[in-house]
């Protein structure tokens, strides 16, 4: 393995830390930043009930309709992610990943959500970093997500 190569892994796992803290800490723009333009987040195979958003207004606007019903919206306070165990392929300027994940909620009408899972992730090399072209969840436990109001999705229909 090459420096570049190096390189690259270290910037693809910084992309994913990145994604969880922008949840996290309720920016929803920083959120999206981490997709390409025509990115896509697929909740779907772990939730049936989310539809998948395209592009980084629709995954903002994702982001925000379900950090909205976390307790402090406007802050920390309503979710937690951890990622472990990645495993990442490297071709050129596009990569291949997974990368297991815990994602902790608590809503403001006194639920919580609990999903333990892993991302499928696809990674394209752009002008401005390493970006997912696609994110897709999928379970390896029960979802936990009663409370959650699916038709905040502005794509939820």
């Amino acid at each position: 393995m090459d420096l570049q190569q190096l390189s690259d892994l270290d910037e693809i796992r910084r992309l994913t830390y990145d994604y969880a803290f922008a949840w996290d800490t309720r920016r929803p723009a920083d959120y999206a930043a981490c997709f390409t333009e025509d990115g896509v987040i697929d909740s779907s195979p772990s939730d049936p009930n989310i539809p998948p958003a395209v592009g980084r207004e629709a995954i903002a606007a994702l982001c925000a309709a379900i950090i909205g019903q976390q307790l402090s919206p406007d802050g920390p306070g309503g979710s937690v992610h951890a990622q472990w165990n990645h495993r990442i392929d490297l071709d050129g300027d596009r990569a291949a990943g997974t990368v297991y994940f815990c994602a902790l909620g608590a809503l403001v009408n006194g639920s919580r959500t609990e999903w333990y899972g892993y991302y499928r992730d696809e990674y394209v090399r752009t002008p401005e970093g390493w970006r997912f072209a696609l994110r897709e969840l999928h379970p390896l436990l029960p979802i936990v997500s009663e409370g959650l109001d699916y038709e905040a999705h502005p794509a939820a229909g």
